[in-house]
């Protein structure tokens, strides 16, 4: 199934392509129930690859990785 690679966990580290307001691929935890699935917004199904419509929670999850990461680097 193509879009398991494009499917990842919101724990895993950051992808080229998250942002504050995006992800790479798709961070839901369960696809099939995500009310954007499917939809051109979608990173699972669209060109990009990019979801522009990710949880709510992923702003502050995205937060916390790029401390995480500077961190990681000092």
């Amino acid at each position: 199934m193509e879009e398991k690679k494009y499917k990842f966990s919101i724990k895993e580290p950051l992808q080229n392509g998250d942002t504050e307001n995006t992800t790479f691929g798709c961070r839901c935890n369960n696809p099939d129930i995500c009310s954007n699935c499917g939809l051109p917004c979608c990173g699972l199904y669209n060109d990009t690859h990019i979801c522009t419509k990710p949880s709510r929670a992923w702003k502050k999850i995205y937060m916390e990785k790029i401390k995480e990461e500077g961190s990681k680097n000092d």
